[in-house]
């Protein structure tokens, strides 16, 4: 289905993964009724309409897979234990809710719309990688990051040094990291 433009709406109760390239570029996709538990490679990247997806069961975000929707303007996400390179990219999303959250890789949510309090209790690393514009967090809004079992950020020193997690996140006032053992740039 992928540059399928004039795709609105698809209806696959029980869909429970989506891979590959099945829906990036669909821009007029605005809701997927599916029961996914994966949601790998760029399968919803530029989507810009997609405002009604159920993330409810859904485990692994992968690479891009979110990037750069428009519309979707919250991620509930109750058991998603792992997020790909730029999974929310430039999108819409304003709130996360991911209790078990474990990993998160490069850039997830790289110059999206995330803000306010942010809060992952069992996240407990970060990957960062040496290239520019790789910062988890790099210019979203968030006021307060809370991470209590953060303890490692991967990456070679010079890539957590050169790619701020938290860099341009011009209205944070806190960072609740208490784990994190290392002091990096973020």
């Amino acid at each position: 289905f992928e540059y399928c433009s004039q795709l609105i709406e698809v209806d696959t109760p029980k869909l429970s993964f989506a891979g590959g390239l099945a829906f990036r570029h669909c821009v007029n996709l605005e809701k997927i009724t599916a029961s996914l538990e994966t949601i790998s490679g760029s399968v919803f990247f530029d989507c810009q309409k997609l405002y009604d997806i159920d993330l409810s069961n859904v485990k692994t975000v992968g690479n891009w897979g979110l990037g750069q929707t428009y519309a979707l303007k919250s991620a509930n996400c109750p058991e998603v234990t792992s997020l790909g390179i730029r999974a929310f990219v430039s999108s819409a999303i304003e709130s996360v809710y991911m209790p078990k959250l474990k990993t998160i890789a490069y850039g997830a949510f790289y110059n999206s719309a995330l803000k306010g309090d942010v809060e992952f209790p069992e996240l407990m690393s970060i990957e960062q990688n040496g290239g520019i514009d790789t910062g988890c967090f790099y210019n979203t809004k968030i006021t307060k990051f809370t991470a209590p079992k953060l303890n490692v950020i991967t990456g070679d020193v010079r890539a957590v040094e050169r790619s701020g997690i938290l860099e341009q996140c011009t209205e944070l006032v806190e960072v609740d990291a208490p784990s994190l053992t290392a002091s990096y740039r973020m």
